[in-house]
């Protein structure tokens, strides 16, 4: 199951979940399909509790909600510590990355604004835990009294708190949690492990505003960073290879597994140069440029090289790099094949694993950029691959004959280079030439 299709069912189920514990008990919905799917979640959970659970782990989980939730205790701040730090920490180290890795724009405003944030956040975390939330004691309960009147129904005259010992003060309430009476009670919150009332309301909602702000901008600049890595590596123009061996132009689906992938151990390297990804020197240059820039990334394990056009993986060298010409000098052929070789030489030496994806034909130099990777995988269908340049009037070097040589055998190596042979997919497996079809 695909990694969008996972998202979008957990998000589903968390967010009908939440509407029916949250909802399912007020008057609209009581009675009804809600109400009833809530009774039975409620009741379900229940059950497993005392039937699944021995009862000596049972006695020791209630006591733990207990003082989980019905007591003033730390977890919840050490919860949400965890949390925001845990958050914060995969933005510095995964998107912060890439968005460096792909020079984003807007790299500077994404290092500093939720860092910002994130200490305004703290500053009023760490003030409303241990902030006065407007205490009511009998030293300031006079006081009290002249802030509200009663309004005779909700707040009454003569109204005793049988904690505190004294009477009540308009607008206020007793909380079971920090066992005193509190100014403007609104309630207790677990997460700062304070009431929240009169005195910290203000700081409470400036607390909620700088948390979402910071999941908001972190969110925002996760889907920028997602949108330079679809711009830079043109997912969108690209296509994969179905089941069936066929190629497909790029769906939102797929785009959102690629991208997924392409963000982990592995970097996809597509090709798109029309009309065939022809081997010139100016696309070498980029080749070995990238390979490079993907060597110096600790994250990256392995490199996928594919393309982006239909039908063709690259047919090679651009003949007309070797055509002497007004724009093509012998300084700009020999500048070619140093190119060239040193590209194949960097590849083949790589520590990076690396596996060609051929999805199309492979003829001359593009079966020579398979050749060196560790693992190549073809598409079925009538593609072909092989050494032909001698169809071109070219003879392969000697070090790409060896190459050839050492993946399907010395005779093999030879009859396939002096016969310029191109194999089917089928053929191309059987011979040892790639490894999947």
């Amino acid at each position: 199951m695909d990694f969008l299709l996972l998202s979008t069912l957990y998000l589903s189920a968390f967010i009908v979940i939440t509407y029916v514990l949250w909802f399912g008990d007020n008057s609209f919905h009581r009675r009804g399909y809600v109400g009833k799917l809530r009774k039975t979640i409620i009741r379900g959970s229940y059950w497993c509790f005392h039937h699944c659970l021995p009862s000596l782990l049972r006695r020791q989980v209630e006591k733990l909600w207990q003082y989980a939730a019905y007591t003033r205790n730390p977890l919840f701040q050490c919860l949400y510590a965890i949390l925001v730090i845990a958050g914060f920490s995969t933005f510095q180290l995964d998107v912060l990355h890439y968005a460096a890795l792909y020079e984003a724009p807007a790299l500077p405003l994404y290092q500093k604004l939720p860092l910002y944030i994130l200490c305004v956040n703290a500053v009023l975390f760490c003030t409303l835990s241990m902030g006065d939330p407007g205490v009511i004691t009998k030293g300031n309960v006079d006081k009290h009294f002249k802030l509200y009147e009663f309004d005779g129904r909700l707040y009454r005259q003569d109204e005793q708190c049988r904690t505190c010992q004294f009477e009540k003060p308009a607008r206020s309430k007793h909380c079971a949690f920090c066992n005193h009476c509190v100014y403007r009670f609104d309630h207790h919150c677990l997460w700062v492990n304070c009431c929240i009332g009169g005195l910290n309301h203000r700081l409470f909602l400036g607390f909620l505003v700088s948390l979402c702000c910071l999941c908001g901008y972190i969110s925002f600049a996760t889907c920028q960073v997602a949108l330079q890595i679809v711009e830079a590596n043109r997912l969108w123009s690209a296509h994969y290879v179905d089941r069936y061996g066929r190629p497909q132009p790029m769906d939102l689906r797929t785009l959102c597994q690629t991208t997924k992938n392409s963000d982990g151990d592995f970097a996809i390297v597509r090709m798109q140069k029309s009309p065939a990804n022809g081997l010139n020197l100016e696309f070498l240059t980029e080749l070995t440029f990238l390979l490079e820039k993907l060597e110096d990334d600790h994250s990256c394990r392995g490199m996928i090289l594919t393309s982006s056009l239909p039908g063709i993986f690259s047919a090679g060298i651009d003949m007309a790099e070797l055509t002497l010409s007004e724009s093509c000098s012998p300084e700009h052929v020999t500048a070619f094949w140093r190119a060239l070789q040193t590209f194949i030489i960097n590849l083949y030496h790589t520590h990076l694993v690396t596996i060609a994806t051929i999805t199309g034909h492979a003829p001359a130099g593009g079966c020579l950029l398979s050749l060196v990777c560790d693992y190549r995988i073809m598409a079925a269908g009538k593609y072909t691959i092989g050494i032909s340049a001698l169809r071109a009037g070219l003879f392969p070097p000697a070090w790409i004959q060896q190459l050839l040589a050492d993946t399907i055998g010395q005779r093999q190596a030879e009859l396939s280079i002096l016969q310029g042979k191109l194999y089917r997919p089928e053929e191309a497996l059987q011979l040892g030439l790639v490894d999947k079809v």
